[in-house]
């Protein structure tokens, strides 16, 4: 295994902890996706083989071609790719499957997917090339319409990506505009470049119908038991958010201390909706308590701190800047989630990378830690 898996271990490590944590947590909550108050092991075991198992080991065998390759010979299949899932991100607002309030997955050939989640990461692949090409050329000898231009891409896949899931489009741009701050672009870009995400908003709402402005509003509304908009309704008459997040807490504070009800016991999983997905942490607190919650989170800590150490080992500003922009999306998704299950954010319907089930998400996320690997192993073997 030394021999045939190269680059951090650390990450390596990281990342097996979070995807066997995901079958634990997928196992425990597949009643509740069945939809039966009375279920059979096997029915349990299938279900888990059938939408977790099989993506976990898609997500491993990407994770590990990836990562075997020059993280540099990916940069111009990132940028064609960019080009079509953009593509399709546009095409799924038309003919996309309609879940919750949103229309995020697209489906082509009996294959349903979310283009956001790999938009997401081909443009932090794209910016991060952009970026070190401005380092390595001199100031006058760099165009800076290319600034622009970049700035130009992020803006509009940042609310093509946000027109389904704000809180996704947020964490995309916070990524973006970290990355161009270490990038050293210059104050007056990075004046425009907040500025230019957001003119975006007007054309793109027009072009893809209306923003999730309602559902953002709707959403917060419930986060703070206030009626903003003034429509006699707290929160969406529809989806009952705050019930949500509600049961996601009692889940976190009735847990026993500190060892949690321990694998399986969960009390919540059959009542919360979506607790394999966007309330999977609260099933994890509950059942692993504190312990268990704190090692995790931990677990996404090291795993930014890993992505840090990889600028100062890399001789490649292109390999740091791709580092820690993909380690900031994955650790941002995950807090975010976090913070919404223990009641300290509204609802987002963010998932946590490698825990929650979801295949595109999974998938999305192996590709990111894959390249984070090559970045890591191929700079380890040109200091060796």
């Amino acid at each position: 295994m030394k021999i045939t898996l190269k680059g951090d271990k650390y990450i390596w490590a990281c990342s097996i902890i979070l995807i066997l944590t995901g079958c634990l947590v997928f196992y425990s909550t597949a009643p509740s996706l069945l939809g039966k108050s009375q279920f059979t092991t096997i029915e349990i075991l299938m279900l888990f083989i059938k939408r977790h198992l099989f993506f976990v080991i898609i997500g491993l065998l990407v994770m590990y071609f990836i990562h075997r390759y020059d993280y540099t010979n990916y940069n111009n299949l990132a940028r064609i790719l960019l080009f079509i899932f953009t593509f399709l991100l546009v095409l799924t607002n038309f003919i996309g499957i309609d879940e919750g309030q949103a229309m995020r997955k697209l489906k082509i050939f009996g294959v349903s997917f979310q283009p956001a989640e790999f938009a997401k990461i081909f443009l932090i692949i794209d910016l991060a090339a952009i970026l070190a090409n401005f380092v390595k050329l001199k100031k006058d000898e760099f165009k800076f319409n290319k600034l622009y231009e970049m700035i130009a891409i992020c803006g509009l896949i940042i609310f093509l990506v946000a027109k389904n899931s704000n809180s996704a489009g947020i964490i995309l741009a916070v990524t973006c505009y970290i990355m161009m701050f270490i990038g050293g672009i210059p104050k007056r870009f990075l004046i425009y470049a907040p500025l230019m995400f957001f003119a975006f908003a007007i054309p793109v709402a027009a072009f893809t119908e209306k923003m999730r402005t309602e559902v953002l509003v709707q959403r917060f509304e419930a986060f703070i038991d206030l009626d903003l908009n003034k429509d006699g309704i707290i929160g969406s008459p529809e989806v009952q958010d705050s019930m949500q997040q509600d049961l996601a807490i009692m889940a976190v504070s009735t847990t026993n201390f500190p060892f949690g009800k321990l694998a399986g016991k969960s009390e919540i999983k059959n009542t919360l909706p979506l607790s394999y997905s966007d309330f999977a942490f609260s099933v994890l607190t509950e059942e692993y308590g504190l312990i268990g919650s704190s090692f995790i989170i931990c677990v996404y800590l090291f795993l930014l701190y890993r992505g840090v150490v990889n600028i100062q080992h890399t001789k490649k500003a292109y390999g740091g800047y791709l580092s820690i922009g993909l380690t900031l999306t994955i650790v941002f998704q995950a807090l975010i989630h976090i913070f919404v299950n223990i009641g300290l954010a509204p609802v987002t319907g963010q998932t946590l990378p490698l825990i929650s089930q979801g295949g595109s998400s999974i998938i999305a996320i192996s590709m990111a830690l894959g390249l984070i690997l090559s970045v890591s192993r191929t700079d380890l073997k040109e200091t060796m």
